[in-house]
């Protein structure tokens, strides 16, 4: 409620939201022409001295987190050892007194021609009769003749969806349908055409081609099924039994997860180089490295006395324990670990000052004498709406004077190219208070959690508080990127 009482009073005058909403949304009409940096890189040198003398001044750089290679296990259903297997007969004892489960309800396959009132028509129930007529003209005509139906489906029908599949809708069961549509599929004969029936939709006139009666799906159809639900069970009563040992072991042997892994039939996976900051989320080990499970390995039981962690619930039903393999701690990586990159880097940068040479050399010709040859076509652009332009090119671009277009200028940008580029006007878009409204909601948020974030560096200053994990340092979300 307190920082609330601070970040929930603010507010942005209608000047600054004004003001905010001409920067975002207006926009250029730009081309341009870039000097890629792998163009000139046959020109550049970088020598062994050159790349020992940047590491040498830049060796904060490349320090290292401290990191663990690690061992785990997990625990759950999925990867408890099956001690058993059900004999044939339980399976179909199980089938006989689950047969209900396995019945089917009568489907039927329909295709169908809706023919749709005007809804141009004014007068809605002359729309109404001629649509009627139409659809007892169709019915008569394919009545006459059945294989006429999908064609005549695909030139009249008014369902978008089926008119190209020639009114076909798939098999579908009671219920599934509007009440009148099911009254009629459901009262056909196979083959029969029906209509036209009337619903909310129009006249249908309908066609069910296709019938398959109720019926009890047989054990071997089903058998993969049951036997899949009955080592489901299984597997969920023995995590339910185990868990607990499993629990108990990693803790009292906690020297060693072999004995967890020979007794529980578990897989030993590994991991090396985890940092505190943890996995990132695609990581297909992330669901079971938790921050929980981070914590207890870089604790000192298991830093310094080697130990297993406890068992960590890091979601339902499933536990995991990890211990330390190898420890590395935080250091400055060697000369060799990093001169490739060095070497890389050292390469773009002076291959990029050869692109912005080139590139301003070219911007003052083209000031002297405008000449668009080489440019790329035209684009719109704004800083809410770059059209893949990089943040730099677009904030050159709209540097530009208005009053001054148009008008060439260049910049580099981040990958190290120079980008010349032709901005040929401006735009300010017609005000729309809907965007004003989403302007001014971002502002509001903007300068609240700024206000949060300065009530919190209040509170700490005042109580002398130091936060001694940095990753539980309060960061305020970014917003009006």
């Amino acid at each position: 409620m307190l920082v609330n009482s601070v970040a929930q009073t603010t507010f942005v005058p209608k000047k600054t939201v004004a003001l905010l909403n001409d920067i975002l949304r207006e926009t250029r009409v730009v081309r341009t022409m870039s000097f890629d940096p792998s163009s000139y890189m046959k020109d550049v040198k970088v020598s062994e001295e050159q790349i020992k003398k940047y590491y040498d001044e830049h060796k904060d750089d490349y320090r290292a987190p401290e990191s663990l290679n690690i061992q785990f296990v997990v625990m759950s259903p999925e990867t408890v050892k099956m001690t058993a297997e059900p004999s044939e007969q339980e399976l179909k004892d199980f089938y006989e007194q689950n047969r209900k489960k396995y019945e089917v309800e009568e489907s039927r396959r329909a295709a169908h021609i809706l023919i749709a009132p005007d809804a141009n028509e004014a007068d809605k129930v002359k729309a109404d009769q001629d649509a009627k007529a139409k659809a007892e003209k169709i019915l008569v005509e394919v009545k006459a003749d059945p294989s006429k139906f999908a064609q005549l489906a695909k030139e009249n029908s008014a369902d978008p969806g089926t008119a190209e599949s020639g009114g076909d809708l798939d098999f579908f069961t009671q219920g599934q349908m509007v009440p009148e549509f099911d009254k009629a599929v459901f009262e056909a004969k196979k083959d029969e055409i029906v209509g036209p029936v009337k619903t909310e939709f129009g006249y249908h006139i309908i066609h069910v081609t296709d019938i398959n009666p109720a019926h009890v799906r047989s054990f071997e159809e089903v058998r993969s099924e049951i036997l899949k639900f009955w080592q489901d069970q299984h597997r969920q009563s023995m995590f339910a039994e185990n868990a607990d040992g499993f629990t108990n072991m990693v803790y009292e042997q906690s020297d060693s997860l072999d004995p967890a892994v020979e007794k529980y039939g578990l897989t030993l996976h590994t991991l090396d180089g985890l940092t505190q900051s943890g996995l990132p989320k695609t990581s297909p080990d992330a669901q079971y490295i938790t921050k929980r499970v981070i914590e207890d390995l870089f604790s000192p039981d298991c830093l310094q006395e080697k130990r297993n962690t406890q068992a960590v619930e890091v979601a339902a039903n499933t536990l995991v324990s990890a211990r330390i393999v190898k420890h590395t701690p935080a250091h400055i990586k060697s000369f060799d670990e990093v001169k490739g990159d060095i070497k890389d880097q050292l390469e773009l940068e002076q291959a990029s000052a050869l692109a912005k040479k080139a590139g301003e050399a070219k911007l003052a010709e083209l000031k002297a004498k405008k000449d668009l040859e080489g440019f790329g076509h035209e684009l719109t652009v704004s800083r809410i709406n770059p059209q893949s332009q990089s943040m730099p090119l677009i904030q050159a671009e709209m540097a530009v004077p208005a009053k001054s277009l148009p008008a060439f200028t260049g910049t580099t940008v981040p990958d190290g190219a120079y980008v010349i580029s032709y901005v040929e006007s401006s735009k300010m878009p017609a005000a729309d208070d809907s965007q004003v409204d989403e302007i001014r909601g971002e502002a509001l948020t903007a300068q609240s959690r700024a206000d949060e974030a300065s009530f919190y560096e209040g509170l700490k200053k005042l109580y002398k508080m130091e936060i001694l994990k940095k990753e539980y340092e309060y960061q305020a979300p970014t917003v009006l990127k």
